[in-house]
């Protein structure tokens, strides 16, 4: 590791039949609490805010949510079409039509925020513009507790701008900058971007602009896949000496350290990410290839047994969202185009699969957020950078999904506790409250 010295090791080892019964091709290593301190003052590692734009995870990869949907607005997320009631009580909603009210859609004192009220449910109002990009570029959300920040991305470069989701002029973070984007979060006054031009690295740069600091540039081991929790940020590393080695990394910023939580061997490569209080939940790819994918893997944060979750059947499985004690995530059939297309559901005690939604197979779907028994998903299709998009709400015990907004849009959709946000063809970006 070029940017961090090492502090102390203590491996707890992991018999490998933990796993390999279920996976005969994983086999872990260990598990690691391995604490490396990443001074960056030591490394030298500041590389200048300049410039903007990437491809990588962005441009081309849809509209999805990539954890901007679900992520901010957590598993179970707050608020919601429901509202409370208030101060004023039931009777200040007393004679109000639910149905098109915007101070009262589809409850007392659900407030739309400034957007309409049809059919019960709040239609997108525009809180302020995306910043101009060439055609070829794609927009990607982020959203924290009162800021939007928007990634535009092109093949070899990033830039970032912010505005208050209130509404206001938007203000440059990082002007245009060589960079090959391979995934970004957002953690307390920081932003976490992976690097992939000429080098793997992991970089932090301050919500409101200045130096991108350098936290992780080993060359022998590349960030695949990050994804943050309240307090600390979590990331994939794949050898590029041996494939078959991966490491799932714990990287606390209140501490300074980059904690080794798994390594193991697999013919999967471990692609995705998701969080809940005490587990992440990693989706396998098999490195070489084919149809399919592997399974859906639950790993303890402190440390401990890999538990499998889903076992892939000739399918595909990602998209993953925990809620409550659920993880749902989207099974598509492996062939090419595919056959079907479903939300499933497992709980995340181990168990079997059921069905929640068996959607549109040419289409691709996202479980968005789960709140007041209800799923919100979203549909897409289209092309890189434009997009087709519809957004759904139903009951997680089933029924039918009840169509909410259907837009042509040039980026994913972003989330919060309440609402969601993405990019319109206009160059707009709107804000839809749930």
């Amino acid at each position: 590791m070029k940017c961090a010295a090492t502090e102390g090791m203590n491996r707890d080892r992991v018999g490998p039949d933990q796993v390999t019964r279920a996976i005969k091709s994983l086999r872990v290593i260990s598990v690691v609490i391995v604490a490396a301190a990443w001074l960056v003052a030591s490394c030298g590692g500041s590389v200048a805010s300049s410039d903007d734009t990437t491809a990588g995870s962005g441009g081309s990869a849809g509209p999805s949510p990539d954890a901007s949907a679900a992520g901010a607005a957590g598993a179970s997320g707050a608020g919601g079409s429901s509202g409370a009631a208030g101060a004023g009580g039931a009777a200040g909603c007393v004679g109000a039509d639910l149905d098109s009210n915007p101070e009262h859609c589809g409850a007392c004192f659900h407030d739309c925020m400034g957007g309409a009220c049809k059919a019960g449910f709040c239609q997108p109002v525009e809180v302020g513009p995306a910043p101009p990009m060439a055609p070829e570029w794609g927009f990607r959300l982020k959203v924290d507790e009162t800021r939007l920040f928007i990634f535009a991305i092109s093949p070899q470069s990033l830039q970032i701008t912010s505005l208050p989701k209130a509404g206001g002029a938007p203000s440059t973070v990082l002007p245009e900058t060589p960079l090959m984007l391979g995934g970004f979060a957002l953690l307390g006054d920081s932003i976490y971007l992976m690097d992939q031009v000429g080098s793997y690295r992991l970089l932090r740069l301050p919500k409101s602009g200045g130096a991108m600091s350098v936290l992780w540039d080993e060359q022998d081991f590349a960030p695949v896949s990050l994804t943050p929790d309240a307090d600390r940020m979590w990331f994939v590393t794949e050898s590029q000496g041996n494939p078959d080695f991966v490491r799932i990394m714990r990287l606390d910023p209140a501490k300074g350290t980059t904690n080794s939580v798994v390594e193991l061997e697999s013919d999967f490569m471990l692609t995705r990410l998701a969080t809940d209080d005490d587990s992440l939940y990693v989706r396998a790819f098999p490195f070489a290839g084919g149809p399919g994918s592997g399974p859906i893997l639950r790993v303890p944060k402190q440390g401990g047994p890999l538990q499998v979750l889903v076992q892939a059947k000739d399918e595909a499985l990602y998209n993953m969202l925990p809620a409550g004690q659920d993880l749902y995530y989207v099974a598509a059939s492996a062939k090419n185009p595919p056959t079907f297309r479903r939300v499933m559901r497992v709980a995340k005690a181990g168990g079997t699969p059921t069905v929640v939604l068996d959607a549109d197979p040419a289409s691709d779907i996202y479980p968005l957020v789960v709140e007041n028994e209800h799923l919100w998903w979203m549909r897409s299709k289209g092309q890189p950078s434009v997009f087709d998009v519809g957004i759904y709400r139903m009951p997680i015990s089933g029924g039918d999904s009840v169509p909410v907004v259907d837009e042509v849009v040039k980026s994913n959709v972003a989330g919060d506790a309440t609402s969601f946000y993405w990019v319109r063809m206009s160059g707009e970006i709107v804000r839809l409250v749930r």
